[in-house]
């Protein structure tokens, strides 16, 4: 029995039917194409040859047929999966309006597709040309030339298609590009289009999100740190688009990074070349810049390592041994039972199960590593001496600023800007050394006058380096924190970022228990030497001499009273006092 003959045998013995469809998109629901393809086709093709239509139908919606995707995971790719296991129904044939229903791919994709569902048993019925195809049509060279056209006329109308698109979507973007008017596309997902203005509206709840995160990244944290803590607060996140969930409601370390190196929260569309500024900016440029150059700073290793601390160590990446190590923060846990039973662990004051760390200090690196001969200051004290200093230190700071250049600048925005144009200008530069166009030569001259302008103007904000919180303003916001409760994590994070703002570094003479503050800018070096009471154990902290002039210490209890003067204000609702700077 030849091809021909035993394909005719196959048609005959076919019985159960089920019918596939199918639109790329989910703007087609709309449409009138999945109606056409289902209302009333598959029964009419079933009484006209005696199948019965199976009630289990597979249809996939917004799933396209150009890569495939159909048969690796929608309704396709279950059908196929049930051939192959043999758990349709016997002697089964697939209705499709038209072979593009099944696939959009190439030649080579497509055909061999067909092949395989054919070889499982499963027959192929196209409503369009009222032909069935079966296994034997395998090895029927007329059938496989048919099948063959099939799928390349499906694959070129579609990459013509895909083509046409593309190029209008392109022009669409060269349009908006030159007169900054907003287009729909795939925006952030703080953005919602407007139909009425054609215009892109923010989400305020998520409008609040990127706020969140961008406070976070001002105060010094990494990108794990703001991860953790956006997670820990449960903030909601930006991920979705058009109102569709996404899998995850959690967030990740390459949406934070992203989303602080992404100007499209200044409202630039970055789709579109050369970027342009086309719907709404929901954080300020300073902000912006400010957290972008604090990031871009831990990768030259100026504040490297863990920021992710909560806060407790105000003096990371600035204390520093007179050997010239870093000073770094060590606790120590109590061992005794009979004074201290609440820290007392179940195996002791040390060792994995210990008790709570009440003994806290600034450690040499290099007595760690056997280079240096001195050990360690008292970590508790040296904070209560260095907020003092900062108070009285008001006359050398408020002189540093008054030496210092007046500029309306921001030192970390304008580097963050400075980098930016400088990558233009070599993006431009390639482009135009390749292909040379008047065009291109206009636009690298624009970009190398933005970097001399840039420049200039970095040049007089950071005559002193102090990012865009002037320094008596950085002192005088850190001696309001004292008042917004001194032990909360977010306090401590934005003091530690201040004093940064105010401190170049802490040079820490652990031998006569003394340290030297070197401010930033023109300010003269505070100093500091600690006095205390008594020796080892037994010593307290009675006061110290701030540039030669005594302070008794306000005792152990200092940072408890601010936090009760917090709490008092926000029960009482009154506002928070002010310090006056003199």
């Amino acid at each position: 029995m030849n091809e021909t003959n035993q394909i005719e045998v196959e048609r005959n013995a076919i019985e159960n039917a089920y019918a596939y469809s199918r639109v790329s998109s989910t703007r087609q629901l709309s449409g009138t194409g999945m109606a056409r393809q289902q209302e009333g086709k598959p029964e009419q093709i079933c009484r006209e040859h005696g199948w019965i239509l199976s009630p289990q139908t597979f249809a996939d919606f917004g799933v396209s047929a150009f890569k495939g995707k159909n048969r690796l995971k929608g309704d396709l790719a279950t059908f196929v999966e049930l051939a192959n296991e043999k758990k349709l129904l016997p002697n089964p044939v697939l209705i499709l309006e038209q072979w593009d229903r099944f696939s959009r791919q190439d030649i080579d994709e497509s055909e061999a597709a067909v092949m395989d569902l054919l070889r499982s048993g499963v027959a192929i019925h196209i409503a369009f040309a009222n032909e069935t195809f079966t296994k034997s049509s395998v090895k029927d060279i007329g059938a496989r030339i048919k099948i063959m056209l099939a799928c390349k006329a499906a694959f070129e109308y579609s990459a013509n298609l895909s083509k046409r698109v593309k190029a209008a979507y392109d022009k669409k973007k060269e349009r908006s590009a030159l007169s900054g008017k907003a287009y729909r596309f795939k925006a952030p997902g703080w953005l919602k289009w407007n139909k009425e203005t054609e215009a892109y509206d923010t989400i305020p709840e998520k409008v609040l999100s990127i706020k969140r995160l961008f406070e976070f990244a001002n105060t010094g944290l990494g990108i794990r740190g703001i991860t953790k803590r956006l997670n820990t607060e449960h903030v909601l996140t930006i991920g979705t688009y058009n109102g569709e969930k996404i899998k995850s409601g959690n967030w990740s370390n390459v949406v934070v990074a992203g989303l602080i190196h992404s100007q499209k929260v200044l409202g630039i569309n970055e789709n579109v070349n050369p970027p342009v500024k086309m719907y709404p900016q929901v954080i300020d440029d300073k902000v912006y810049y400010a957290a972008k150059a604090k990031a871009d700073q831990r990768r030259t290793g100026r504040f490297f390592g863990r920021n992710s601390d909560e806060g407790r160590n105000l003096f990371l990446h600035l204390a520093e041994c007179t050997c010239g190590r870093r000073m770094c923060m060590h606790q120590i846990k109590t061992g005794d039972k009979r004074k201290n039973t609440e820290t007392y662990g179940s195996r002791g004051g040390t060792g994995a199960r210990g008790g709570k760390s009440i003994h806290t200090y600034l450690m040499c690196e290099g007595y760690l590593a056997g280079t240096c001969t001195t050990k360690q200051i008292k970590y508790e004290w040296t904070e209560e001496s260095f907020v003092a200093a900062v108070s009285c230190s008001i006359h050398t700071l408020t002189l540093a600023d008054s030496n210092k250049p007046v500029s309306n600048n921001d030192s970390e925005m304008l580097k963050g800007q400075l980098a930016e144009a400088r990558a233009l200008l070599g993006k431009y530069t390639a482009v135009n050394t390749e292909v040379p166009t008047k065009a291109g030569a206009i636009m690298i001259k624009k970009q190398e006058d933005e970097e001399t302008r840039l420049l200039a103007d970095l040049e007089r904000a950071t005559t002193v380096e102090i990012g865009w919180t002037p320094i008596s303003e950085a002192k005088q916001e850190l001696m309001e924190l004292m008042y917004r409760d001194w032990n909360a994590t977010d306090t401590r994070l934005r003091a530690r970022e201040l004093i940064r703002t105010l401190v170049d570094k802490i040079v820490v003479d652990i031998a006569k228990q003394s340290y030297k503050i070197h401010w930033k800018g023109y300010a003269k070096p505070t100093e500091v030497e600690l006095v205390k009471r008594g020796i080892k154990r037994g010593a307290k902290l009675t006061g110290y001499n701030i540039d030669g002039i005594f302070y008794p210490s306000m005792g152990r209890e200092w940072k408890k009273a601010t936090s009760d003067i917090a709490a008092y204000a926000k029960s009482v609702e009154i506002p928070m006092p002010l310090v006056v700077v003199p």
